[in-house]
Order: structure tokens, then C-alpha cells, then sequence
């Protein structure tokens, strides 16, 4: 058969190639560890185990240190399935160039292939041609059936291969490897064969099936580590210490000429003519073999490597011109998953291979359903990546008549992975679609769902009601498949017309308002958000992750001891999937000041994760809009900020953008404050005055216009259609029909973790073409709304039973900010805006408001609230000396019962009397018993966060002749005492770096007696700090235990002479914490100085210690 002449598509632009680094002269290894045989006996080349190969004058006496390799992800070179990337510029050596040590020239590869002696052990493995692949295809596609061979893989070829070529002295000595498969029984076997010892070193993950299997081959099974790195360095340190040879899995010239007899066979098993070979790559032996033989025989015969997207080490490292490292590499195909590719490999494909076809896990999945369906076999995921890359090889570039193979190279299938082959077969052959429309919650909605997904086969359907939305999620797998009754043939193996159909149910379904996502290429969704429908919630600041846990016991429990109960856990889903390792999604509320701290406990843990925050099916499927009374508080603050007023008679706003994910709430479930609320800010905007101009986000909070309510100033003689007519402020008319304008809140999600937080904004949407038209003379909000406890007449809003003030809703300020005389339920807006203070230092500093909790003495129940009041006498003191008439207290909180505070006369604040339920909730206490009063008070205007303020240095402290800095100070009894220490001594101010606690805590408040409020505190960075060092030449001091870090004797002592020299010259004192001492910063920018005492600095606490430091080294003239 002829091959015919194939029309090449031009190919998607790739990623700029990297500057190839010069090839060295000898050759390159990525292990550490020497070997301690030689070779000699009969052996024709030593085994590679060192971390250079040996040169040929001297077996194993020349080492060279490997260079670092650059690490990569796998995201950076992505391309289409099918298109053949990758593609390297021949560098074959010159004639007479020098080649690596070790190194076989192109004739020795083909000679050493043709007397290979594989076949003591190996078979030759069938040509078998796949006749329902072929005709589906329209070409001849050929398997070679590498799957049959007696341990089930290839991997037998090279290490018998490698192992026959030992001496009867290295044999004697034992063999040992590294593997998580294969590779393992393919040594097994072999060492079986030759009557030698073989040690096989697996990962503690490996299925017991697996190891099971090599130890029934007479091998010694050795489980150590958790990942294939950890068992290879095992591997390797064990070699050198009893003497073992290392069996290496890829990256050895004699296991590439064992792995190399594939080609030759193929070569010898087709007569006509053949357009390419598709060869699964890993470490790159199997491929670095066939294409040695081949295109030393048949040139015009494409070598072609198949990589997983997600594990493609060879495809960057031809690309980069030079080996790279896989920052990760994905765990599916395992028998590919190489994070590095052997230095012999990777050479001989730079000079042979015509380049890498990428294929996903859904195409992997599809490749093992067709090879079951074709031939009853079942194939591991490596073993099925060549059929999947020759498959969309020849689908892209629309091969047709002509001869390709595909090598299945393994079928040690693990049958607990099965279940997922069979879930994405049908998605990986296009066959079926992962979907979800947001369906409204109204009858007959779903049947007209059903009429619209047409002849199309739903074969997983979930749905679930949500009372807070008028709409409702529904997340379906469908089968994309037309059937022909007439010839009962099933159209949708074509392909372009199940695409087709699919878009046109897709077009109906928006054409009838049904917002219709594709989640097909969504793994996140297809491995874990699709069992959690229902789940949908707002937790705050949680950060969404997938960890890979290796599959052993004790996973668990390392994973929750670097994290908990540091921060909460709101989310966890594993499930098994015959992996070594689990992929486990994890929700974690982690604030966005502890983000650093996160990412050093999650790189300490040594687990692979990734952030998943971004993902459209999370905010889709699990991701729960704001809390309406919280979202409608900010859209308050939000509408009073926009800019661009408009006149009341232009045009109306911009419609819905449909990148939004609408979510409606009715108004009867909004508290009854912002019930009224709502009368107040809508008309005001449907007014025209305020016009958003543009949106952009993910999400959204849509708030219809409440309906017309009664209005209670009026008398119910005029009767109720008299009382609605005249309470609505505001409708829009068009042809003749009333329509309600819905106010938007949309939230605009981060890009990436690091990005800032969330940014609200609210858009007002109504029909197009409608114009507006405001009731005049009717107040937007009841003077008396809902004043009594018991509640108001049916539509009248009660206030949460408070003496509401209407005098806010004039000027449009949320309701937190006019304090009611008492509050009875825990959720009014206040009570909210007081937890969110308590529970989040930069949501406290954002809105200018500290919350100081006071409790209860054990043994002196009448001393109740003297701490809280402790707070505030000291507060209004340095009030007084400073000559400020303004109270820092905006208000104290009193239990019902409680009697008022004697001596808070001073203040002006209000005392607003709180319910027992509110008093637990502002405070976090579960039992209410120690505390009675709470106080509310603004931060001081001494305080500067420096991170989000780009003041110049000099107005940062109005001096800085005495400046304290504080390093990593976590406890906060510990900063509070010694910025009160600071206070006392008369320093300048308190300057903290960004990894100490907050200084507005309660506990760092009550330790600080109020200095906190008196002295200038700045919270910034090393490089503020720096800058300020540069511009007023401060002279910086640290405070350190004894000797310096590196055991030299540069530590100054503390004492009067040294106070004396420094009483002219501005000092920066820095302070580190107890458990982690000075960063390693301080030490570098910093003289370091330490107490003289028996047992050292590191005896005193740090406070103590930090009080003799500023006692000694305050200003001369405070002495």
C-alpha cells in the first residue's frame, strides 16, 4: 500500500524557545550518589550510577558535579492534542566530535540492537492491526503488542539486556533498582533468570498488587519514601554501600539497545511502506531505542513521542534545547511520570526524534476503552498514550491510506483505577459532554429543560434547590449521540456533527434564558465539584486547593498538623482513584495577612498542591454569593462611590453582562433593617443620579425593588391600595406594563491568590427601553418604622426591636453607624460589623474600628468589667495630656442586667444594651458568664499601615531619634508590654514588621494599658525600614542571645558606656520573638548587642528583656 502525500495544517504558535546552553563535554547526570564497582569481566560498559559517567581510560574514577537543572511547569508548553510540538533541529555530531563518556556511536546502537539477547527472556511481541480503529481513522494503524510480553511490558527488554552484559562478579555482588512498576519486574525476572540477587526498592504507595507480584518473582521488596525520587535516592545510597550494580529504568546504553529491538522487529514485521512510529515517553529509553535502530535503517519512517499534557518532560526539554526539572507532574499515566529524562535519552532524541504529541487524561481514558473494545485488552495508562497520540495525530493532520504504529507499551492496569477509565472514556471520545444550566425555580421549568436537551441521552443528571435564589443549579452528563433508525448506525463516532449538535442545544438553551455552562475540560469539576451539588456557601477568606496526599498511612495526619488548628478546614473531598497518590481537594479559611505563613507550612509539608480559587466551576458549583445583609450594607458604602451622575432623564443602564452569574433574593428574607434600607438607597439611584458604567466579575447579588408597602404615617382609612400607591418611590413603565428594577451587587474575583481582595460593585439593571419616572412628596423611609418590640402590622418592617433612627436614611450611611439604644438579634447588620472586627485585623484597620472584649475576674464577680474600663480610663488619660477632646470610644456594649460603668462619664459615647445571644456572638465566647461589657473604639490616628500607604519616610514618626522595632513578635501580651515599655521610656514610636500579631488584639491592648493609642505605631516592610535607615542615618541595634548566628564573637554588651556612646545618634532597636528569634534580615542589617547575665539572653522573656533594652538605651535627656 502506498502512503499518500498528507496536507500539514499549519502549526499554533509555540512558546518562545529558551537559549540552549552549550552541550558539555562529558556527560551529565541528575544523581548524587558514586558507585563502587567497576566495570571489568566481561561487562561492556559499566553501569551509569554515579553522578557522572565514568570515563573509558578509568571506570569509575572521574566524577563531575551535575549543573543544576531549571525547573518548569508543565504549563508552560501547552499546545492541541494532535499537532506535533516539540519538533528539534538535528544536532547530530560531527564527524570525528568528541562524544559523552560513555556514550555508543550510531553504529554500535545498531549493531549491539541486531545481537541483543533479549529473547532469553522477552517474546516477540505481535504486529496485530486494529481493523475498528482503522476504519474510524482512514488509515492502517498497527499495534504492537508489548502488553503480552511474559511480565506484561516492555520494560523487561532493557534491564535483562543491561544485566546479561555483568560480570559473574557484579552478579554475585546482587543487582538493586528503583521502580513503582514495571521496571521492578522486569529486573525481578531477569535476576531470576540469571541466578543473582535483586533488590527491588518501591515507594511505600505502591498497590500491594504490584509488589506483591515482584516479590512472587523471587526479588527482596524494599517499600521506603513516598514518591519514586525518595526510593531512587534509597536505591542509590544502598548501591554504594554493600556493592550492589544499580539497574537503572531508562538512562543506560545497554537498556536503550535492549528497549531498541521493538524497532527492530517492527522494521522486520511490516513490508510496506510506514509513516510514522508513536512511542510513550517517559524517561525517553523506550523511544531513545527505537529511534537508534530505525532511522539508522528506514530515515523516512517519523519517530513520534506521546507525553501526557500534564507529565511533558521531553516535549519542554527539546523545546528548551537542554534537560529541564517538572516542578509537578501528574500521577495518572504513572508508568510516564518523570519529572527529569535520562542525559543519554534526552541526547539521542535531540539527534533522532521528529518530535512530541500531547494527549489528555480524557484521551488516555477513550485510547484504554477502544484497545478493550478492539481486542479484550486492557491496557495501564502509559500503554494506551501511544494509541491516544496517533489517533489525534492522524485526526489533526488528516492522514488517510497510509501505515502507522502505535506501541502499547503495558498493561499492569491497577483495577481500582478503572472506575475513573470508565467515567471519561465516553468525554475523552467526545461522546459525552459535562454540563450545568441554571434552570429558574418555577413549575414547568424543568420540562421545558427536558424539550430543549432534545434527542440528546442525559446519563447523569443532579439538580438541587436553593431557598435563597430563584434559581436552581442542575449539573448533567449527557451522551452526545445521534441514532439512525433506518441504518441503526450511530452517526456521533464522526465527531464534527455531535460537536455540532451539542453548540445547538447549547444555542437553544440561551435562546430560552437558560445560562448554560461547559464543564467538559474542567478536571476540577469532573474529579470532585460534581459530588458536592448543594454544597454552595460563602465561608470567608477560604482558600480552595488540590494537595496530592501519598497513598500510606499517617497522610492525614501530617497534612493536619501543619495546618490544624492553625486555620479552619471548611472543605475536604478524596476520593480513590488506584493512584499513589490522592487527589484530595481541601477548602482552608486562611486570611489574607496569613497567606506568607501558608505557603512556607505548605512547602515544608513537601505535598504537591495548587490553588484552585480561580476555577469557573468552583464559584459555579460551590461558591455562594455574599451574605445579603453584609452585601447590601457594602452596596450602600459602593453606590455612594461612584462617580458619573447622570441626568434623571437619559438613557438607562447597561444590561446584565452574562459573564455574571446571576442570583436573586427576595426581599421578606432580608433583615428588617436593611428591609428598609432598601426604600431608602433604590429610589435615590433609580433616580438617575447614580449610573455605573461598567462591570466586570464573576459573581453577582441581585436585589429586586421591593414590592409597595403600606405606608404607616398615613391613616388606614384611606385604605391599603391608597397606602401603596403613595409609599413607592420609584417604578418603570414600559408599553403600558410595570416593570421592578433589580439592583446588582457583583463580586469581582481575584485573578490569583496573591491578587488584592474581592472588590464589590453594584449595578443597577432594567428593561431597555424603559424610562423612569420618581413619585414626588412620599418620604423613601417611614419616620417611625417598626419603633415597637413586638413587631409591626403585616408590611410594615419591624427594626430588629430597636429605637430606630430615621435620621440616616437622609443621608444615606449604613445603619451601624448611628448606634440604636439596644439590640436583641445576632443578625443585625451592627452585630456583624463587630464580628468581622474581632475576626479580622485587616478588616478592623480598613474600617478605622477596634474591638476591646472585657471579662470577668474568677474570684471577683463585682469587679466584672474593670478590665475593659482599665482600657478606657488609661485611653482618656493620654487623651488628656494630649489635648484631644475627641473620644477615642465610639460605644460600649452592656449585657442587659449590667449595671453602667461608674466613672465612664468622661466619655461621650453612647452605651448601647445588648441581649445575651448578641453578647455571645460580638464577643466569641460560649458562655457568657465572664463577660458583661464590650467596647467599640476607633483606631488612632498614630497608626499607619505603610503596605497599603506610600508615605515618604519622614512622615512616618513626627521624630525618630528612638524608634523600636518589632520582629516577629506572635504573642500579644508580649508587643503590648513592650510598646508600653517604649511609652514609658519616652521612644518615638513603635515600628512592626509584617510578621508580628496585631497590635489592636485584645490581649496586646491590655497589655499596652492604651499606649497602643498614644504612641505612634507604624506597621511596614524591610524595605521601609530601610528607607529610613538611608534617609535620617538611623544606626540600627538588635537584641541577641550571647554570640552571633555563625559562632563568631561580634555580639556587643549591653551597658552604660555603650548607652553613652549611642546618646546622640537616632537608634532603630530591633526585637525578635521567643520561639523563632531574630529573622535572618536583622541579623545582616544589624549590630547585634546582648544583656550580660548568667544563662544568656535567651533566658529572660521577651518582654522583660526588651524593657532593660529600652530602659538602657532611652533618650539622654529621659533618664
Amino acid at each position: 500500500m502506498e502512503s499518500q502525500t498528507i496536507a500539514r495544517r499549519l502549526l499554533p504558535p509555540l512558546p518562545a524557545r529558551a537559549t540552549a546552553a552549550a552541550a558539555p563535554r562529558t556527560a551529565f547526570s541528575p544523581q548524587r550518589f558514586r558507585p563502587t564497582s567497576t566495570g571489568g569481566g566481561g561487562a561492556r560498559l559499566p553501569p551509569l550510577v554515579a553522578s557522572a559517567v565514568t570515563t573509558q581510560r578509568e571506570a569509575g574514577a572521574t566524577y563531575i558535579v551535575a549543573t543544576p537543572l531549571a525547573r518548569v511547569s508543565v504549563d508552560s508548553l501547552q499546545y492541541e492534542s494532535g499537532v506535533l510540538g516539540a519538533i528539534t533541529e538535528r544536532t547530530r555530531p560531527a564527524a570525528g566530535e568528541e562524544r559523552p563518556n560513555g556514550a555508543l556511536t550510531p553504529m554500535e546502537y545498531l549493531t549491539n540492537v541486531l545481537s541483543s539477547r533479549v529473547y532469553d527472556v522477552a517474546i516477540e511481541s505481535p504486529l496485530q492491526l486494529a481493523p475498528k480503529l482503522s476504519e474510524r481513522l482512514g488509515v492502517n494503524l498497527w499495534l504492537k503488542r508489548e502488553d503480552l510480553q511474559p511480565v506484561f511490558s516492555f520494560k523487561l527488554r532493557g534491564a535483562y539486556n543491561m544485566m546479561v552484559k555483568l560480570s559473574r562478579k557484579q552478579l554475585d555482588k546482587g543487582v538493586i533498582c528503583s521502580s513503582a512498576g514495571n521496571h521492578a519486574q522486569g529486573v525481578a525476572l531477569a535476576a531470576q533468570k540469571l541466578h543473582c540477587d535483586a533488590v527491588i526498592v518501591m515507594p511505600v504507595t505502591t498497590p500491594e498488587i504490584k509488589w506483591r507480584s515482584v516479590e512472587r518473582l523471587g526479588a527482596t521488596v524494599v517499600l521506603k519514601g513516598d514518591s519514586y525520587d525518595e526510593a531512587q535516592t534509597y536505591a542509590k545510597q544502598r548501591a554504594e554501600q554493600e556493592g550492589h550494580t544499580f539497574i537503572h529504568p531508562f538512562d543506560h546504553p545497554d537498556v536503550i539497545t535492549g528497549q531498541g529491538t521493538i524497532g527492530m522487529e517492527i522494521v522486520r514485521q511490516l513490508t510496506g511502506p510506514l509513516h510514522a512510529i508513536f512511542v510513550p515517553v517517559g524517561g525517553g529509553g523506550l523511544i531513545a531505542g527505537i529511534a537508534a535502530y530505525v532511522k539508522r535503517v528506514c530515515p523516512e519512517v517519523k519517530i513520534i513521542g506521546v507525553e501526557p499534557s500534564d507529565a511533558n518532560a521531553m516535549a519542554l526539554s527539546l523545546h528548551h534545547g537542554q534537560r529541564i526539572m517538572l516542578e509537578h507532574v501528574g500521577g495518572f499515566a504513572d508508568g510516564v511520570a518523570v519529572k527529569v529524562v535520562g542525559e543519554e535519552t534526552f541526547r539521542l532524541c535531540r539527534e533522532l526524534v521528529d518530535g512530541v504529541v500531547l494527549v489528555s487524561r480524557d484521551s488516555i481514558c477513550a485510547s484504554i476503552k477502544d484497545m478493550f473494545e478492539e481486542k479484550r485488552s486492557i491496557l495501564e495508562p502509559a500503554g494506551a498514550l501511544s494509541l491516544a497520540g496517533a489517533e489525534a495525530y492522524c485526526k489533526y493532520y488528516g492522514l488517510k491510506g497510509t501505515n502507522v504504529v502505535a506501541i502499547t507499551s503495558g498493561a499492569n492496569m491497577n483495577f481500582d483505577r478503572l472506575r475513573l477509565v470508565t467515567e471519561l472514556a465516553d468525554v475523552g471520545r467526545k461522546r459525552e459532554a459535562v454540563l450545568a444550566t441554571i434552570l429558574p425555580e418555577e413549575r414547568g421549568s424543568f420540562k421545558t429543560f427536558c424539550k430543549l436537551v432534545g434527542s440528546m441521552n442525559i446519563t447523569e443528571f443532579k439538580y438541587r434547590y436553593d431557598s435563597r435564589r430563584e434559581d436552581a443549579l442542575v449539573l448533567y452528563r449527557q451522551v452526545r449521540c445521534s441514532f439512525d433508525i433506518r441504518s441503526r448506525k450511530t452517526i456521533s463516532s464522526v465527531g464534527l456533527h455531535t460537536d455540532t449538535e451539542l453548540g445547538a442545544m447549547v444555542n437553544r438553551m440561551k435562546s430560552a434564558q437558560l445560562r448554560t455552562i461547559n464543564l467538559t475540560n474542567d478536571d476540577l469539576a469532573k474529579d470532585h465539584l460534581r459530588y458536592f451539588m448543594g454544597g454552595r456557601s460563602n465561608v470567608q477568606d477560604e482558600l480552595l486547593c488540590r494537595f496530592i496526599f501519598p497513598e500510606r498511612p499517617g497522610a492525614l495526619m501530617k497534612f493536619l498538623d501543619a495546618f490544624s488548628p492553625r486555620w479552619n478546614i471548611s472543605l475536604f473531598h478524596y476520593r480513590a482513584q488506584g493512584e499513589t497518590g490522592a487527589n484530595v481537594l481541601v477548602g482552608i479559611q486562611v486570611p489574607k495577612e496569613d497567606m506568607q505563613e501558608f505557603k512556607h507550612r505548605a512547602q515544608d509539608l513537601g505535598y504537591e498542591y495548587t490553588y484552585e480559587m480561580t476555577d469557573e466551576s468552583y464559584r459555579l458549583l460551590m461558591h455562594r454569593n455574599v451574605d445579603a445583609a453584609l452585601a447590601l450594607s457594602i452596596y450602600v458604602a459602593c453606590a455612594l462611590l461612584f462617580a458619573e451622575v447622570t441626568n434623571p432623564r437619559s438613557s438607562s443602564l447597561p444590561p446584565f453582562p452574562e459573564t455574571l452569574i446571576p442570583c436573586t433574593i427576595d426581599h421578606r428574607s432580608l433583615p428588617s433593617p436593611l428591609f428598609s434600607l432598601t426604600h431608602c438607597i433604590l429610589p435615590f439611584l433609580c433616580s438617575g443620579r447614580l449610573q455605573a458604567t461598567a462591570v466586570s466579575g464573576l459573581g453577582a447579588l441581585r436585589f429586586p425593588l421591593p414590592p409597595k408597602i403600606a405606608d404607616p404615617r398615613h391613616s388606614s382609612a384611606e385604605g391599603p391600595e391608597s397606602h401603596r400607591r403613595r409609599a413607592c418611590g420609584v417604578e418603570v413603565q414600559r408599553s403600558d406594563r410595570c416593570y421592578k428594577p433589580c439592583v446588582y451587587l457583583c463580586r469581582v474575583y481575584p485573578t490569583e491568590v496573591e491578587a488584592e481582595e474581592e472588590r464589590m460593585v453594584a449595578v443597577m439593571v432594567m428593561p431597555a427601553g424603559a424610562r423612569l419616572r420618581v413619585h414626588s412628596g412620599v418620604s423613601a423611609v417611614p419616620s417611625s418604622a417598626g419603633s415597637g418590640r413586638g413587631g409591626g402590622r403585616r408590611g410594615v418592617p419591624e427594626i430588629d426591636g430597636t429605637d430606630q433612627d430615621s435620621s440616616w436614611s437622609s443621608s444615606l450611611s449604613p445603619p451601624f453607624l448611628r448606634w440604636p439604644a439596644r439590640i436583641t438579634s445576632a443578625s443585625n447588620p451592627f452585630v456583624k460589623h463587630c464580628v468581622k472586627l474581632r475576626l479580622s485585623s485587616s478588616y478592623r484597620r480598613s474600617c478605622g474600628s477596634a474591638l476591646v472584649v472585657g471579662l470577668t475576674p474568677i474570684l471577683s464577680v463585682s469587679l466584672a468589667i474593670q478590665p475593659v474600663l482599665h482600657i478606657l480610663m488609661e485611653i482618656c488619660r493620654f487623651q488628656q495630656l494630649k489635648g484631644d477632646d475627641d473620644s477615642m470610644v465610639d460605644c460600649l456594649l452592656l449585657l442587659d442586667g449590667a449595671d453602667t460603668l461608674r466613672g465612664f462619664h468622661h466619655f461621650s459615647a453612647p452605651v448601647v444594651h445588648v441581649s445575651p445571644i448578641v453578647m455571645k456572638k460580638v464577643s466569641g465566647m460560649q458562655s457568657i458568664d465572664s463577660i458583661e461589657a464590650i467596647a467599640l473604639m476607633r483606631l488612632p490616628g498614630t497608626f499607619l499601615n505603610l503596605e497599603e500607604n506610600d508615605e515618604i519616610c519622614q512622615r512616618w514618626f513626627p521624630s525618630s531619634h528612638r524608634l523600636l522595632v518589632l520582629d516577629g513578635i506572635q504573642d500579644p501580651g508580649n508587643l503590648g508590654t513592650l510598646i508600653r515599655s517604649a511609652m514609658a521610656f519616652k521612644w518615638d514610636g513603635a515600628f512592626l514588621l509584617p510578621s508580628c500579631c496585631d497590635p489592636f488584639n485584645e490581649k496586646a491592648l491590655r497589655a499596652s494599658r492604651g499606649a497602643s493609642f498614644q504612641l505612634p505605631v507604624v506597621s511596614g516592610t524591610w524595605s521601609h525600614l530601610m528607607t529610613l535607615k538611608t534617609k535620617k542615618k538611623v544606626k540600627m541595634l538588635a537584641g541577641h542571645p550571647g554570640s552571633s548566628a555563625d559562632g563568631s564573637n561580634t555580639t556587643r554588651s549591653l551597658s552604660h558606656e555603650l548607652a553613652e556612646s549611642l546618646a546622640g545618634e537616632p537608634l532603630c532597636l530591633v526585637l525578635g520573638s521567643e520561639g523563632h528569634g531574630l529573622s535572618k534580615q536583622t541579623v545582616q542589617a544589624c549590630e547585634l548587642v546582648s544583656i550580660p547575665m548568667a544563662g544568656g539572653f535567651e533566658s529572660l522573656n521577651v518582654s522583660v528583656a526588651g524593657g532593660i533594652f529600652l530602659f538602657m538605651l532611652q533618650p539622654e535627656a529621659c533618664r
